[in-house]
């Protein structure tokens, strides 16, 4: 397999925060471009970007994982999501800028409804949506 080298510009502190995140899961920049063109190149398009919950939904999530939580019943996810903001004392309408994703939506009403998987850590449920993300490209 040939490979090649490629130059680009990125600001730098843009390079500093990336890639200090990088190293902090472990991997090295070089794996996360390859990783990225791969997933474009398998599935011919862009990645969708992976949003992270906001810190009233990932406390929730992980009162839920660590088997804390409240079981409530709720038609949908939207339903689902703006119950786990009341029961947080999160007083936002459900429909405001700061809503999980699909998946992570659909993963919190699983939990709510007692069905899904169960994570020791709010990093290993985060790792489980990346691997489902790139399973259905």
């Amino acid at each position: 397999m040939h490979s090649t080298a490629y130059t680009f510009h990125i600001p730098t502190q843009t390079k500093n925060k990336a890639f200090t995140i990088i190293r902090q899961h472990g991997k090295t920049p070089a794996q996360i471009l390859n990783h990225l063109l791969q997933q474009i190149a398998d599935s011919g398009q862009l990645p969708e970007a992976d949003e992270q919950p906001n810190a009233t939904t990932a406390t929730a999530i992980a009162e839920l994982v660590r088997g804390e939580g409240e079981t409530i019943e709720t038609a949908n996810a939207k339903e689902a999501v703006a119950k786990l903001q009341q029961i947080a004392g999160d007083d936002r309408p459900p429909d405001t800028d700061e809503q999980p994703n699909a998946t992570t939506a659909a993963a919190i009403a699983e939990l709510v409804r007692g069905e899904g998987k169960h994570y020791e850590t709010l990093e290993a449920f985060h790792l489980s949506l990346l691997q489902e993300s790139s399973d259905e490209d």
